[in-house]
């Protein structure tokens, strides 16, 4: 009798909740209870991948784009140029498009006052495998400076979709086989340069120049910053630097980087500075031997006169050091200069006369040395990470936001962390030194 009143109080499942809806089910007086993830599992398809066939279409689709899957631009370290050149957007999404059983997603997007964060998703539904990136859009940039004065809810529009169009062409690119990228890469360049070629047979090469000129000169590019990023007068302009201006102006048309940032114009360390003294002046200490032993110090010629072109200037016959002249109490003996030592201090005052843009390129490569010196992690990748060792910066003070893009850090803080970096590499090299010492 027990059991049997025991098996009465058990209710059956009704067959109708089934098929009923969830209003239904919750009417019934039962509990409904909804579980999502971000993760999937891996489904058949009919048609699977094939990565051959996959790497086939992305490079005809390449070669066939040009210009329009890359970006670049030249920044200057040192004095040195170094070249930056990636897949744009359209690259992504010509990669996603052939890749196939795929979706690029935005699962979630955090509106903070000066910037947005946004998380996008690439979810590889034959492979079963999600990959998440966030990353961290400013509100304001230079590339709608002038259009936030007029129309401000524009420029907002525009920011807010260049975040989006970064944050997708990111995490699908971290999703792709590195080896396909580098590829389509070399096939795109290859395409640009066929579409110059064909440009030039069509119209001539000096209307293709004006015709490059024209389309920057609409994104505020003057003729002067055109030539001194390619170091040619418009005139000389070849077809690979022809090549080299479509692909900056793709990069403005992208939103990728800012005018300044393409094209910077000549360079600061060009430029005679105020105060500075000319190369081949005597130096204070030659000067005041001259003065006490009568002599009239006579400043240098310049290197570049006619008699200097006619014949090359001899080698100085080695002579004695002058005699120190004496103290006097009208005169007093000035004390020689002392070079600067080189140093943490002297790499953080050559740092600091870098632009801001220049130093967050800097920043980004001098982790990528870390990096490839195993001194960091490679958790860097994409401007909106929030990693340990950034979260470490931050609390150390070095930074101010994790982000090295970040408006929030200034030139100071941007140089601390690339001399931080600097030294990282510098004191692991010193060890491997010792360790390869014999004992």
């Amino acid at each position: 009798m027990g059991s049997q009143s025991k098996n009465e109080n058990i209710k059956e499942p009704q067959p109708d909740n089934l098929g009923a809806t969830a209003g239904e089910i919750v009417t019934q007086g039962h509990a409904l209870q909804q579980v999502r993830t971000e993760y999937f599992t891996a489904v058949r398809v009919e048609m699977p991948r094939n990565m051959k066939l996959v790497a086939e279409k992305v490079l005809a689709e390449a070669s066939l784009a040009g210009e329009l899957c890359l970006y670049s631009w030249d920044v200057r370290d040192k004095g040195a140029k170094k070249h930056i050149e990636g897949l744009s957007i359209q690259s992504a999404m010509i990669l996603a498009r052939n890749y196939g059983n795929c979706v690029v997603d935005i699962s979630h997007v955090i509106d903070r006052v000066d910037a947005w964060e946004i998380k996008a998703v690439f979810i590889d539904l034959e492979a079963g495998v999600s990959i998440a990136r966030p990353f961290r859009k400013a509100k304001q940039t230079g590339n709608t400076a002038k259009m936030r004065a007029k129309d401000p809810d524009r420029a907002a529009d525009i920011e807010f979709q260049t975040g989006i169009s970064k944050a997708e062409r990111n995490v699908t690119l971290h999703a792709m086989p590195i080896w396909l990228r580098d590829d389509m890469i070399t096939a795109a360049k290859d395409g640009a340069l066929n579409r110059v070629d064909a440009a030039i047979e069509k119209d001539g090469i000096q209307k293709v120049r004006e015709m490059i000129a024209d389309a920057l000169k609409k994104f505020g590019v003057s003729i002067e910053k055109m030539e001194d990023t390619v170091d040619l007068k418009m005139a000389d302009w070849s077809k690979h630097d022809i090549f080299m201006l479509r692909t900056n102006l793709q990069t403005l048309k992208d939103g990728m980087a800012s005018v300044d940032t393409v094209f910077p114009g000549k360079p600061v360390d060009d430029e005679p500075k105020p105060g500075k003294e000319p190369k081949g002046k005597p130096d204070l200490q030659s000067t005041v031997a001259a003065k006490a032993n009568g002599e009239e110090q006579k400043p240098p010629e310049d290197a570049s006169s006619p008699e200097d072109k006619a014949a090359p200037e001899e080698e100085p016959e080695p002579t004695a050091e002058p005699e120190q002249p004496k103290a006097t109490e009208s005169e007093p003996q000035q004390p020689p200069p002392q070079a600067e030592p080189e140093g943490p201090a002297n790499r953080l005052k050559e740092l600091m006369a870098m632009k801001k843009d220049h130093l967050q390129v800097e920043a980004l490569e001098a982790m990528q040395r870390a990096m490839d010196a195993g001194v960091i992690e490679d958790q860097f990748e994409g401007d909106g990470d929030n990693t340990p060792f950034k979260q470490d910066m931050v609390k150390e003070g070095i930074l101010k936001d994790g982000d090295v893009t970040s408006s929030a850090n200034n030139k100071g803080h941007l140089a601390r962390l690339i001399a931080r970096l600097e030294g990282l590499v510098a004191d692991k090299k010193e060890t491997s030194k010792q360790e390869q010492l014999p004992y």
